[in-house]
């Protein structure tokens, strides 16, 4: 058994090795073009462009063709998200001996599956982040949040104040993001991962239409559309859901209930850092961006500017859906708190 332990994490370290160095493999093996992981020069440099697809448009129509354009590299991303889930399953059954949770194969696969979203929702924050240093770095932080304000509210091409706040709503919802484009096409391929997983364990169905709604979004943002906007609803936003999918492992519904028993003050700090961050980015920036994402959608539509009617009528529509779903999850994190106060016992605590 300690052999097969053996075998069992090194297979999981191969395979977790696959997937960092996978982008240097498919280059030099010729799978993909050398120059697809340069963003600056590579497949994500310019925006697709619907005159250079003519048989995409005609094949796919209008609102396929883009993602179908990068399928290959979306087809790419599902198997290395889907690699660093099972590598890490192979790691803990490696490791199963050396803590009782991780001898229950159906706790490895769940803390793998956990491992899996932490790395990709901590990549899609800290590159928001990045995206948003690098904006501030061509002129300034705002000096009050009232001139943010101003300036995503601003309806004039000499209006606004920051340099990297578009002028006009139609400069703010077209405006290319190459980074942006490449965060879409890898959040596409994470949604596609999560739907296969919300089925396998069977998640609810709340979930599978958040997953379902998200892979809308990430693959008619690339058209493109909102990537300015998206840089937090895409980026900063998932520092969030990136404590969330810590905080899922001890959940005695979603994840390893034994995690509770085990690590009591860890739950604890991990609720503790959710629940502020919730509160901060999802119950007070979430409404305030919300705010000018849709006003700018309203103006685009209201001077017949926009690219597709249908298209931004249903990002405002469903950006007020998982604007909803955060109202309710508030609520639970409410009722959670409440739990943690006043529950007597471990097992009245648990989510």
């Amino acid at each position: 058994m300690a052999v097969l332990s053996i075998l069992s994490g090194l297979l999981g370290v191969g395979i977790l090795g696959l997937t960092i160095y996978s982008e240097d493999l498919v280059v030099q093996y010729e799978i993909f073009p050398r120059e697809f992981a340069d963003t600056n020069r590579g497949v994500f440099s310019e925006a697709y462009a619907k005159a250079t697809h003519p048989r995409l448009r005609d094949e796919y129509g209008f609102y396929l063709a883009p993602i179908v354009s990068i399928s290959w590299y979306i087809a790419y991303e599902v198997i290395r998200i889907s690699l660093v889930h099972l590598g890490t399953f192979f790691l803990l059954s490696g490791l199963r001996f050396m803590n009782r949770i991780l001898q229950e194969p159906s706790s490895r696969s769940i803390l793998a599956r956990g491992v899996m979203n932490v790395c990709f929702l901590g990549s899609f924050g800290y590159h928001g982040i990045c995206m948003w240093k690098d904006m501030i770095q061509t002129d300034r932080i705002p000096a009050s949040i009232q001139e943010l304000a101003q300036d995503l509210d601003s309806n004039n091409s000499n209006a606004s104040n920051l340099l990297y706040i578009p002028p006009t709503p139609h400069d703010r919802l077209y405006q290319y993001i190459p980074n942006f484009q490449r965060l879409s096409a890898v959040m596409a391929a994470f949604q596609i991962k999560n739907i296969i997983d919300t089925i396998y364990y069977k998640d609810g169905f709340i979930f599978f239409i958040h997953h379902l709604i998200v892979v809308f979004v990430a693959a008619w943002a690339l058209h493109p559309f909102a990537h300015f906007h998206g840089t937090f609803f895409f980026g900063v936003s998932e520092t969030s859901t990136t404590l969330l999918a810590l905080l899922a492992n001890f959940s005695a519904k979603y994840g390893v209930p034994a995690l509770e028993y085990e690590y009591p003050i860890s739950r604890k700090f991990f609720g503790f850092l959710f629940a502020l961050s919730f509160i901060i980015v999802r119950s007070i920036l979430w409404p305030f961006f919300t705010y000018f994402f849709i006003k700018d959608c309203l103006a685009v539509l209201d001077a017949k500017t926009e690219h597709d009617t249908i298209v931004v009528t249903s990002f405002i529509v469903m950006l007020l859906t998982l604007s909803v779903m955060q109202v309710l999850w508030l609520f639970q994190i409410i009722s959670t708190i409440y739990k943690e106060l006043f529950a007597s016992s471990p097992k009245e605590k648990a989510i």
